[in-house]
């Protein structure tokens, strides 16, 4: 009968069992696979403790015969064999292996670790926006034409002003913005003044008409 670690029919050649597998009882009885999370180098192995687990936050197939074989879990990162990292807020990872840690894309957030999806991120706020790989609501911020707190909520800017990054602000004396503008060159010169956009408004000079802006004209 074949040895513990060998397998065979009884009278016949012994094989050795596999790396990836192993046999503690004598007899013609088959090889048996480690099981899934772990491996084993052991050539002819003829315990179960020959299979060792893989490193945290990894997995196998069953029959692994290397640890290269354990690759990092979904929401972990890191070389086939380990150490396997989670993911850090703001970033996810859909499968198994080496590949990095996705960032969430622009205008959304994700305050988890070790994500697992993209459905993980959470959209900003309405008229709101932030960089990609932010992870918390704080990270978006109004769009230009809208004013609120960071995380919001976003209103629209109102005539006579205009937005940034959340902030209002007032235009220039005697120069005017519609609603929602997002620039300091969105204020022009009203009528009677003229002026770069966003810049100082004159008053219009004797014998001239301003109807707004930078544009002034001599009179008939």
């Amino acid at each position: 009968s074949c040895l513990s670690g060998f397998s065979g029919p009884d009278g016949a050649r012994c094989t050795a069992c596999l790396p990836g597998f192993y046999k503690e009882a004598t007899g013609s009885s088959s090889c048996t696979k480690c099981k899934a999370g772990t491996y084993s180098q052991t050539l002819a192995a003829s315990d179960a403790a020959t299979c060792l687990t893989c490193p945290a936050f990894s997995f196998s197939l069953e029959a692994s015969s290397s640890r290269l074989q354990c690759l990092c879990d979904a929401g972990y990162t890191g070389p086939d064999g380990g150490p396997c990292a989670i993911c850090a807020p703001g970033s996810y990872k859909e499968g198994a292996g080496m590949f990095p840690c996705t960032s969430c894309p622009a205008a959304t957030y994700s305050g988890l670790t070790g994500a697992l999806f993209l459905a993980n991120c959470t959209a900003c706020p309405a008229d709101s926006s932030s960089l990609a790989g932010s992870n918390d609501e704080t990270d978006c911020v109004c769009k230009p034409g809208f004013s609120g707190p960071l995380g919001g909520p976003c209103a629209i800017c109102e005539a006579g002003s205009w937005c940034k990054a959340g902030s209002t602000y007032f235009c220039p004396l005697n120069s005017f913005a519609p609603t929602g503008s997002g620039a300091q060159s969105d204020c022009a010169c009203v009528a009677g003044y003229f002026g770069l956009n966003g810049g100082v408004c004159k008053p219009c000079l004797a014998d001239t008409y301003c109807p707004g802006g930078n544009t002034s004209f001599a009179c008939p």
